[in-house]
């Protein structure tokens, strides 16, 4: 029998405590989308966890926007399938098991909503129409036609993900992603923009219009956040950017972690390979996000 290397909980307080900060955590990207316009949430501790067992630091914008109604609905389904784990099962880590756990109930609750909107539950599959489609991509004279399957398969999923602002799709990142199926060809936002077209028309001359609307087009403008139109968006977005760097500061991180660095160590190391810049003075903040990724590679 495996050693424990973190205390099971012991009430089912104990264990409401570890599912919320669990729930919260999983649940981030998708409030911040869903509620908060791709912002920030305003409510810095998860409800119900330790660090507010009461639930009373809870920020109003939470309450009305439905950021705790998630949170709730996610925090059931996660405590439903941890008891009766925990009562049958050792497990080593409870902290980063209940992470993986509020993940898939998320991913779960994601699918069940999708189809009660219509939508596919598996967006991303490869079979059926898709499969000729892929079929049709794959066949284009040219050494682009691996990328333009897994932009394809991009297309299809991105509208509902957690990141997926209405009517945009992610240029930005894709242009990142270009370039791991075609290092030597030069990327750009322009390059995505044509090819998403051609990916489109082909689509289009395999499936016909109606699919590809379902399927494609009414995907992107039905889900995600609703952006309000401001004077700020005259000017180029940079949220696909930023998101970028985030996942490249993440990926860095946990590299140095994984070659023995220290939490903050490995967080200086990653921001002057990522940014270029030294990292910011240690805050409560910053403390807090390296808390989080230490969680995420527990459960990794």
């Amino acid at each position: 029998m495996p050693t424990k290397t973190t205390a099971e909980p012991s009430t089912d307080t104990d264990l409401l405590r570890v599912a919320s900060r669990a729930a919260w955590l999983a649940s981030h990207d998708e409030r911040n989308s869903r509620f908060h316009s791709n912002g920030y949430c305003p409510t810095r501790v998860a409800p119900y966890s330790t660090a507010d067992p009461d639930g009373t630091r809870v920020h109003e914008v939470c309450r009305v926007a439905g950021c705790l109604d998630l949170l709730h609905e996610l925090l059931l389904r996660t405590l439903k399938k941890l008891k009766p784990k925990l009562t049958t099962t050792t497990i080593d880590d409870v902290s980063a098991y209940a992470f993986r756990t509020a993940c898939r109930e998320l991913t779960e609750l994601r699918r069940a909503e999708r189809i009660a909107q219509g939508f596919p539950a598996k967006p991303a599959r490869g079979d059926g129409t898709a499969a000729r489609i892929n079929l049709a991509l794959s066949s284009q004279p040219n050494e682009s036609a691996e990328w333009l399957v897994a932009l394809f398969r991009i297309m299809r999923s991105f509208p509902y993900s957690a990141q997926n602002l209405t009517g945009q799709w992610p240029v930005g990142g894709l242009v990142a992603e270009r370039t791991r199926y075609l290092a030597d060809q030069p990327s750009s936002p322009a390059v995505i923009r044509r090819e998403a077209m051609l990916v489109l028309s082909i689509a289009n001359s395999v499936a016909g219009h109606k699919w590809v609307y379902c399927n494609l087009i009414l995907p992107l403008h039905a889900c995600g956040a609703r952006s309000i139109l401001e004077d700020s968006h005259s000017a180029p977005a940079e949220d696909c950017e930023v998101r970028l760097l985030s996942s490249m500061l993440r990926t860095t991180y946990q590299r140095y972690r994984a070659q023995g660095y220290s939490p903050q160590e490995a967080f200086e190391r990653a921001s002057v390979d990522v940014t270029g810049r030294p990292a910011p003075p240690p805050t409560s903040d910053t403390k807090a996000a390296l808390s989080d990724l230490e969680l995420v590679r527990a459960a990794g």
